[in-house]
Protein backbone atom coordinates (compact mmCIF):
# COMPACT_ATOMS: atom_id res chain seq x y z
CA UNK A 1 0.00 0.00 0.00
CA UNK A 2 2.85 2.29 0.53
CA UNK A 3 4.14 1.58 -2.90
CA UNK A 4 0.74 2.68 -4.62
CA UNK A 5 -0.44 5.21 -2.48
CA UNK A 6 3.75 6.92 -3.37
CA UNK A 7 3.47 6.30 -6.98
CA UNK A 8 -0.39 7.67 -7.09
CA UNK A 9 0.34 10.85 -5.55
CA UNK A 10 3.47 10.98 -8.07
CA UNK A 11 0.96 10.57 -10.79
CA UNK A 12 -1.51 12.86 -9.31
CA UNK A 13 1.03 15.80 -9.31
CA UNK A 14 2.42 14.78 -13.34
CA UNK A 15 -1.59 14.80 -13.51
CA UNK A 16 -1.68 18.37 -12.06
CA UNK A 17 1.44 19.65 -14.02
CA UNK A 18 0.08 18.71 -17.19
CA UNK A 19 -3.27 19.40 -16.90
CA UNK A 20 -2.96 22.70 -15.05
CA UNK A 21 0.59 24.30 -15.17
CA UNK A 22 1.21 23.51 -11.30
CA UNK A 23 4.41 22.63 -10.05
CA UNK A 24 5.15 22.68 -6.58
CA UNK A 25 8.66 23.03 -5.46
CA UNK A 26 10.90 19.98 -5.51
CA UNK A 27 10.68 19.11 -1.53
CA UNK A 28 7.36 20.12 -1.15
CA UNK A 29 6.66 17.11 -3.87
CA UNK A 30 8.94 15.03 -2.09
CA UNK A 31 7.15 15.56 1.17
CA UNK A 32 3.97 15.44 -0.30
CA UNK A 33 4.69 11.85 -1.75
CA UNK A 34 6.63 10.56 1.22
CA UNK A 35 3.72 11.49 3.47
CA UNK A 36 0.74 9.82 1.69
CA UNK A 37 3.21 6.53 1.12
CA UNK A 38 4.15 6.73 5.16
CA UNK A 39 0.16 7.01 5.42
CA UNK A 40 -0.47 3.80 3.15
CA UNK A 41 2.43 1.60 4.55
CA UNK A 42 2.09 2.46 8.08
CA UNK A 43 -1.60 3.20 8.33
CA UNK A 44 -3.75 2.01 5.69
CA UNK A 45 -2.16 -1.77 4.58
CA UNK A 46 -2.25 -2.65 7.89
CA UNK A 47 -5.37 -1.15 9.04
CA UNK A 48 -7.06 -3.18 6.16
CA UNK A 49 -5.61 -6.24 6.79
CA UNK A 50 -6.95 -6.25 10.05
CA UNK A 51 -10.40 -5.01 8.67
CA UNK A 52 -10.68 -7.73 5.77
CA UNK A 53 -10.00 -10.33 8.54
CA UNK A 54 -12.28 -8.86 10.97
CA UNK A 55 -15.09 -8.74 8.15
CA UNK A 56 -14.56 -12.22 7.25
CA UNK A 57 -14.87 -13.43 10.61
CA UNK A 58 -18.30 -11.61 11.12
CA UNK A 59 -19.91 -12.52 7.91
CA UNK A 60 -17.55 -15.81 6.69
CA UNK A 61 -18.00 -17.26 3.24
CA UNK A 62 -18.82 -16.75 -0.33
CA UNK A 63 -23.05 -16.63 -0.29
CA UNK A 64 -24.69 -13.40 -1.81
CA UNK A 65 -25.59 -12.15 1.62
CA UNK A 66 -22.10 -12.84 2.84
CA UNK A 67 -20.04 -10.75 0.07
CA UNK A 68 -22.94 -7.94 -0.07
CA UNK A 69 -22.64 -7.44 3.85
CA UNK A 70 -18.84 -7.26 3.96
CA UNK A 71 -18.98 -5.07 0.93
CA UNK A 72 -22.14 -2.79 2.65
CA UNK A 73 -20.24 -2.65 6.08
CA UNK A 74 -17.15 -1.64 4.43
CA UNK A 75 -18.27 0.90 2.51
CA UNK A 76 -20.15 2.27 5.69
CA UNK A 77 -17.86 2.05 8.51
CA UNK A 78 -14.73 1.71 6.83
CA UNK A 79 -14.32 4.24 3.97
CA UNK A 80 -15.38 7.35 5.99
CA UNK A 81 -12.75 6.63 8.52
CA UNK A 82 -10.28 5.62 6.23
CA UNK A 83 -10.85 8.48 4.11
CA UNK A 84 -10.94 10.61 6.94
CA UNK A 85 -7.64 9.08 8.60
CA UNK A 86 -5.78 9.93 5.20
CA UNK A 87 -7.26 13.52 4.81
CA UNK A 88 -5.87 13.98 8.39
CA UNK A 89 -2.41 12.47 8.49
CA UNK A 90 -1.34 13.43 5.13
CA UNK A 91 -2.20 17.19 6.07
CA UNK A 92 -0.37 16.71 9.34
CA UNK A 93 2.80 14.97 7.85
CA UNK A 94 2.48 17.49 4.84
CA UNK A 95 3.57 20.00 8.03
CA UNK A 96 0.29 21.77 8.42
CA UNK A 97 -2.10 22.08 11.68
CA UNK A 98 -4.51 20.07 12.98
CA UNK A 99 -7.14 22.96 12.42
CA UNK A 100 -6.24 22.65 8.63
CA UNK A 101 -6.89 18.65 8.85
CA UNK A 102 -10.15 19.27 10.64
CA UNK A 103 -11.48 21.87 7.87
CA UNK A 104 -10.25 19.53 5.37
CA UNK A 105 -12.00 16.67 6.35
CA UNK A 106 -15.32 18.63 6.94
CA UNK A 107 -15.13 19.63 3.49
CA UNK A 108 -14.06 16.94 1.33
CA UNK A 109 -15.33 13.81 3.58
CA UNK A 110 -18.63 13.77 2.44
CA UNK A 111 -17.85 14.36 -1.65
CA UNK A 112 -15.61 12.19 -1.49
CA UNK A 113 -17.66 9.15 0.16
CA UNK A 114 -19.89 9.15 -2.18
CA UNK A 115 -17.61 9.54 -5.01
CA UNK A 116 -15.99 6.21 -3.37
CA UNK A 117 -18.97 4.17 -2.69
CA UNK A 118 -19.57 4.29 -6.49
CA UNK A 119 -16.15 3.43 -7.22
CA UNK A 120 -15.36 0.89 -4.48
CA UNK A 121 -18.97 -0.58 -4.19
CA UNK A 122 -18.67 -2.96 -7.29
CA UNK A 123 -14.70 -3.62 -6.38
CA UNK A 124 -15.62 -4.46 -3.14
CA UNK A 125 -18.12 -7.23 -4.01
CA UNK A 126 -15.23 -8.57 -6.72
CA UNK A 127 -12.68 -8.42 -3.94
CA UNK A 128 -15.09 -9.83 -1.06
CA UNK A 129 -16.75 -12.66 -3.29
CA UNK A 130 -13.77 -13.75 -5.15
CA UNK A 131 -9.99 -12.55 -4.38
CA UNK A 132 -9.10 -14.91 -1.52
CA UNK A 133 -8.74 -13.30 2.01
CA UNK A 134 -4.94 -13.31 1.78
CA UNK A 135 -5.04 -11.52 -1.70
CA UNK A 136 -7.56 -8.55 -0.74
CA UNK A 137 -5.56 -6.11 0.04
CA UNK A 138 -3.22 -6.29 -2.48
CA UNK A 139 -6.05 -6.59 -4.85
CA UNK A 140 -7.14 -3.41 -3.11
CA UNK A 141 -3.59 -1.34 -3.59
CA UNK A 142 -3.88 -2.27 -7.32
CA UNK A 143 -7.49 -0.83 -7.89
CA UNK A 144 -6.39 2.37 -5.13
CA UNK A 145 -3.78 3.42 -7.45
CA UNK A 146 -6.05 4.98 -9.77
CA UNK A 147 -8.19 6.26 -6.92
CA UNK A 148 -5.33 7.19 -4.72
CA UNK A 149 -4.23 9.44 -7.31
CA UNK A 150 -7.95 11.45 -7.55
CA UNK A 151 -7.92 11.71 -3.67
CA UNK A 152 -4.96 13.13 -3.49
CA UNK A 153 -5.93 15.60 -6.17
CA UNK A 154 -9.04 16.03 -4.52
CA UNK A 155 -7.17 16.70 -0.90
CA UNK A 156 -4.62 19.07 -2.83
CA UNK A 157 -7.23 20.57 -4.55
Amino acid sequence: MGLTYGLADIAAQAFAAFAGGEVLPLAQRVRRSVALMGVGLFFVGPLLAVWFDFLEKVLPGRRKRAVVGRAALDQSIQTPFMISLIFALTTLAEGHSPAVAVAKIQAKLLPTWWACVGVWTPVQLVNQGVVPLKYRVFFQSVVAFFWDAWMSIVSHG
